[in-house]
C-alpha cells in the first residue's frame, strides 16, 4: 500500500498488528507521517514490491486484491466528502502501467490551486503573455516501475501553447463561478492554469458554443440536452475547458494537476473534455477509462487535426459499471463481486461522423 496505518495493515495480512509492531515500523528513517497516515519512500517501496514479485509472486498478487478489495470497500461504502483517498488509490491499483507511472509521480501533499476573480485578470493576462513569448519543445518521461515500461511524449513548442488558444478569460470571469483556478510557484506566480466549467442553464449558452465543446452539445438531441438543463445554482457535471502549465516536465505540477482532477473523476457526475490533440492527453484519457464521443470529434484546435471529445458518466449505476471497467482493463482478477457494466451514458445521440463546428 502507498499508504497505510495499523488498521489496513492488519487487513492487508489477515492478523492483528501490534502497536509495538507498528511503532517499530514507522520509526524506519524512510517511513513519513501524512495526512492519509504513513508513506514509505517511493524507492523503498518499489524495491521491495519487485522483491516480492520475484521471490513470492503468489502471495504479492493476494496482497495487490486484498488491497483493492480494501480500497474498494472503503470507497463504495464513504460519503462523496471524503472519498477522494479511496479513489486515487484504487485508480493506482486498478490503472493499466500508464496510469501507475503518471501515479507514481504523485507526491502525497501536493500543493493546492486557488481560485481567482476578476480582480486577478492583470496577473493573468502576464501569465499568458509571458508563456507566447518564449514557448519550447517539452518531454513527458513516465515509468511503471511494476512492468519497467518507459513512456516518453513529446510536445512541440507551437503545441504546449494549444490550451491557450481559445482561452476567453473575461467571458470565463464573467460567468460567476470559481471557474479559473490557478498554481503559483515558491516565489508566487502563476505556474499552471486550470478552468473547469460547471454545466447547467445558465453556462451552457457558452458551453454551446465554445470551441471545445460545441461540437457535443449542439449535436445533442432535445432531450438529451434537457439532462443538462439544471437551475444555475445547480449542475448537471463539469466541463474541463483548459488545463495548461508553464513547464510539461514539472513533476509537482504534474502532481497538482492530477489531484485537482482526480477530485472531480469521483465526484459521481458527467465529467466532459476535448483536450488539445497529443498523444499524451489521448493515452491518459483512455487509460482514465473515458468514453469517446464519436460524433463530437472536431478539428477547432488549429482547423486540420482531428480532436477527440471524452466524457465519462459515474452517476449512479454508472460508478460500478467504471469501476469494472479499470478492473478489466488492468488485467487484476479480484473477485470485488461488481455489478455488471450499466448501459452507455444516455447523453450520447445515434447520429455518428465528425463535427467540425
Amino acid at each position: 500500500m502507498r499508504h497505510f496505518n495499523q488498521d489496513n495493515l492488519s487487513f492487508l495480512l489477515k492478523r492483528e498488528i501490534t502497536a509495538s509492531e507498528f511503532f517499530q515500523l514507522i520509526r524506519f528513517s524512510f517511513v513519513r507521517k501524512v495526512d492519509s497516515g504513513w508513506t514509505i519512500h517511493s524507492l523503498m517501496r518499489e524495491a521491495i514490491a519487485q522483491d516480492m514479485r520475484a521471490r513470492t509472486p503468489l502471495h504479492f498478487a493476494d496482497l495487490q486484491k486484498r488491497s483493492v478489495y480494501y480500497y474498494y470497500e472503503k470507497f463504495t461504502k464513504s460519503a462523496h466528502s471524503v472519498r477522494t483517498p479511496e479513489a486515487l488509490e484504487l485508480t493506482f491499483f486498478l490503472g493499466d502501467a500508464l496510469i501507475r507511472a503518471f501515479l507514481n509521480w504523485f507526491d502525497p501533499l501536493p500543493q493546492p490551486f486557488e481560485s481567482i476573480h476578476i480582480g486577478h485578470r492583470e496577473e493573468l493576462l502576464e501569465y499568458i503573455r509571458n508563456q507566447r513569448l518564449c514557448p519550447s519543445p517539452k518531454t513527458i518521461k513516465l515509468f511503471d516501475p511494476h512492468t519497467n515500461r518507459h513512456f516518453d511524449f513529446h510536445l512541440t513548442a507551437e503545441q504546449t501553447l494549444y490550451p491557450l488558444n481559445w482561452l476567453d478569460h473575461d467571458r470565463l470571469f464573467s460567468l460567476g463561478y470559481d471557474v479559473l483556478r490557478v498554481l503559483r510557484n515558491e516565489n508566487g506566480a502563476i505556474s499552471a492554469l486550470a478552468a473547469v466549467v460547471p454545466i447547467n442553464e445558465k453556462t451552457l449558452p457558452y458551453l454551446m458554443e465554445h470551441s471545445g465543446s460545441r461540437s457535443y452539445f449542439t449535436a445533442l438531441s432535445k432531450q438529451d440536452l434537457e439532462r443538462f438543463s439544471v437551475p444555475e445554482h445547480a449542475r448537471a457535471g463539469w466541463f474541463i475547458h483548459t488545463i495548461h502549465q508553464d513547464d510539461y516536465e514539472d513533476v509537482s505540477q504534474h502532481t497538482a494537476i492530477g489531484h485537482l482532477l482526480h477530485g472531480l473523476m469521483f465526484t459521481g457526475e458527467f465529467l466532459l473534455c476535448s483536450p488539445a490533440p497529443f498523444p499524451f492527453f489521448k493515452a491518459a484519457h483512455e487509460s482514465l477509462g473515458f468514453d469517446i464521443a464519436e460524433f463530437a470529434t472536431h478539428t477547432n484546435y488549429d482547423g486540420v487535426t482531428p480532436t477527440l471529445v471524452f466524457f465519462r458518466d459515474t452517476q449512479g449505476e454508472h460508478l460500478p459499471a467504471y469501476l469494472q471497467k479499470l478492473l478489466k482493463r488492468s488485467g487484476l482478477d479480484a473477485d470485488l463481486h461488481l455489478e455488471e457494466e450499466a448501459v452507455p451514458s444516455p447523453a450520447l445521440p445515434a447520429s455518428q461522423g465528425m463535427v467540425t463546428s
